[in-house]
């Protein structure tokens, strides 16, 4: 998925309909402050811009939302069996 797709008439009404379900704030924290709507299940693995699959955070909470799944498909350790 490009980043095209942010910039379609369709991905701006979605954007606005989670923003304003999410009451113009973080879903998080409450900040009003730089607001991204964010993909549960990413576009790249397959998700869609489905209400269900969106949700109003603020840049950083959306930051530390990818770290977390970033660290979820990649662990920095290893499992041992013992």
């Amino acid at each position: 998925m490009s980043n095209n797709h942010y910039s379609t008439k369709d991905w701006k009404i979605t954007r606005a309909q989670v923003v304003a379900r999410d009451d113009n704030q973080c879903f998080l924290c409450r900040s009003k402050d730089k607001l991204k709507v964010h993909h549960f299940w990413p576009l790249i693995d397959g998700g869609n811009d489905n209400l269900g699959n969106l949700i109003t955070l603020c840049h950083r909470c959306h930051l530390a939302a990818h770290v977390v799944l970033e660290e979820a498909k990649y662990p920095p350790y290893e499992w041992s069996e013992t």
